[in-house]
């Protein structure tokens, strides 16, 4: 009579499977899945070194409410489609066309032309927009990503003469409030 193998060794021999690891595509979808119900976002554009543009704000079950600050001018926007308001610091809300209000982030960032592993940081993800998708001229824009708890969009490019940094971060929501018309 013969003993029995180990239980392991039985088991090892047809548990040898693989898992096919997630395509760069997959992986940017999985990180950004979470968000798209709820998230808080920033945003921070310098142009030859001085900010340009900087931003804040939160898109819950489709609204978006942000703060824009640009040239020392604030405006804040409500977008709940197919209505936006927006008003500048200390006015009235005025009801706009959705088009002219900018929403989240995600909508733009979400769907690259490219999209391939970070050689430089395998964790991350490097991707490449058309620079119109990006709100700038020229030709396509390379963006790292940083996947995490947060997910962090990073771009420079040069575009008129002028070097243009952007980066956009974008987190799961802390306020889960819904977003309401203002009037």
């Amino acid at each position: 009579m013969q003993p029995s193998p180990p239980a392991s060794a039985s088991h090892s021999a047809s548990a040898v499977v693989s898992a096919r690891p997630a395509t760069p595509p997959e992986r940017l979808a999985a990180a950004l899945a979470s968000l798209h119900a709820a998230n808080d976002f920033e945003t921070k554009v310098t142009v030859d070194g001085k900010i340009a543009v900087s931003s804040a704000g939160r898109s819950i079950a489709g609204g978006t409410q942000l703060t824009v600050i640009t040239s020392g001018k604030t405006v804040e926007y409500i977008q709940l489609p197919p209505q936006a308001w927006a008003r500048q610091a200390g006015g009235s809300w005025v009801l706009i066309t959705v088009d002219q209000a900018p929403g989240s982030p995600l909508g733009v960032l979400a769907g690259p032309t490219t999209l391939l592993v970070d050689p430089s940081n395998p964790a991350g993800l490097v991707a490449t927009y058309p620079a119109v998708q990006l709100g700038l001229t020229g030709g396509p824009v390379t963006v790292t990503i940083t996947l995490g708890a947060a997910v962090t969009f990073h771009y420079e490019a040069t575009t008129g003469g002028h070097k243009t940094v952007s980066e956009t971060t974008v987190r799961p929501s802390t306020n889960l409030a819904p977003i309401k018309a203002p009037i």
